[in-house]
Order: structure tokens, then C-alpha cells, then sequence
């Protein structure tokens, strides 16, 4: 099964439902765990059983216990979160291998056979998630409306940067985007081909990454508009 077929069944409320009756198989515990970072010595810690123990289950193709199901879940539900959050399973790897000092620096992973701790790390992941969304707004002529690499500003420099640091410019809002080009040109021979470029990105510590960006038409009526209005 892929990861995203796993993925599939986590978010599907009725396909838990009927994985609550029929209990998860080792065949998909195996698939899950391809699916995570952690190898088999560490699902023994999380799920309290021996790794023998999970051999005979894996031979004997027999279903996992209520108790362990619900972990098996738990941690494959957070490991799903963690990539979405934090783009990438490596950059989530990072963050459960990260120690807590007041808890005599035990790593977060350490925490994973304690499903209390488990709901905590997913609602931390939402504060996350939250805190870390911003949305800037940037005006472009319709030929430059997918670029966001800051190469330009690279190549020839711009008014807040010299050549050679790669950066976009954006705005706070799409009226503080239509003021600095209307500041710069008059309303009669703004292009009709601007486009906003509305783009969400999520930051932690120094690396970041585009999430989405969508495009929407402004002519010189709109930038008319927003000047007046």
C-alpha cells in the first residue's frame, strides 16, 4: 500500500470505523511503518510488545490488539500531520528528535508509547501550523506571474537589495501592493495585464517553503478602484 493510499485511510472517518472492527492486519502495520521513520525496535517500545512478539504476529498474520491498534494510528495520524506541517519528513524527523530539557533531554520519539503524549505533539503541531501561515500579496506583469524564485531581483537588483541576493517583493495587503505602483506610475498607462500573486508560505527558523500560490487578473480599473476607494 503507498503512503498515500495510508494517508487515504487516516483521513477517512468510515475506513477507521471498519479498522476499529476488523483490526489492523500486520500486512498494513508493515505499510504504515515503511511509511515512518521508525524501524521495528521502536515500534516494540511504542506499542510495550517484544520484537519477537511482532514476528509471530507478521508469521502468523494475526491482528493487532485494541490497545496496540490505537497506537499504531495514533503515531501514523501524527507522522502524516508532521509532514504536512513542516513540509517534508526529514524536516518533522528533526523536530521529534529535538530533546526537552526539563525532561532530561528525552527526545519527543522517546515520548510515542504514551498516547496522552501523542494528542499533546498533534495539538502542538496545530499551534504550529497556525502560528506559522503568513500570507503576502505581490503585484507582477502577466509574464511573471508564476515567478517567485527572486532571480530577477538576483540578476539586476532592486530598490531594497543588491545584485546578487535573490529575494521577491511583497506586500501586506493587495491595496499596499496597488499604492507602491501606483506611486510609481500613473493609473492611464498601468499594464492590464498585472496580476496579484496571493502566496502562503510557512516559515520555521531559517527554512521555508511556497505552499500555494493563486493568481488572480487586475486591470486599471481594479488599481483605479483601490486608489479611489
Amino acid at each position: 500500500m503507498s503512503v498515500s493510499q495510508i494517508n487515504a485511510k487516516l483521513l477517512d472517518n468510515v475506513k477507521l470505523v471498519k479498522l476499529t472492527r476488523s483490526g489492523i492486519q500486520y500486512d498494513l502495520f508493515e505499510d504504515i511503518m515503511k511509511a515512518s521513520s521508525y524501524i521495528i525496535k521502536e515500534w516494540s517500545k511504542f506499542l510495550h510488545l517484544t520484537e519477537r512478539t511482532i514476528q509471530r504476529y507478521k508469521k502468523e498474520q494475526k491482528s493487532f490488539e485494541p490497545i496496540q491498534f490505537e497506537r499504531i494510528l495514533k503515531i501514523a495520524q501524527l507522522q502524516q500531520k508532521g509532514n504536512e506541517v513542516f513540509g517534508s519528513n526529514q524536516y518533522f524527523n528533526d523536530w521529534m528528535n529535538s530533546t526537552i530539557v526539563a525532561l532530561g533531554n528525552i527526545k519527543l520519539v522517546e515520548l510515542l508509547y504514551n498516547v496522552l503524549i501523542i494528542n499533546i505533539l498533534m495539538n502542538e503541531l496545530g499551534r504550529i501550523e497556525h502560528r506559522a501561515s503568513i500570507i503576502v500579496y505581490r503585484l507582477t506583469k502577466g509574464q511573471d506571474k508564476e515567478e517567485v524564485s527572486g532571480i530577477g531581483a538576483e540578476l539586476y537588483g532592486g530598490k531594497w537589495n543588491n545584485k546578487g541576493t535573490r529575494i521577491i517583493y511583497t506586500g501586506k495587503s493587495r491595496a499596499l501592493c496597488t499604492t507602491e505602483i501606483t506611486v510609481h506610475t500613473p493609473l492611464s498607462i498601468v499594464p492590464h495585464d498585472y496580476y496579484v500573486q496571493i502566496v502562503r508560505c510557512r516559515s520555521f527558523e531559517s527554512r521555508s517553503r511556497w505552499i500555494d500560490r493563486e493568481l488572480e487578473n487586475i486591470s486599471t480599473r481594479y488599481l483605479d478602484k483601490k486608489c479611489r476607494g
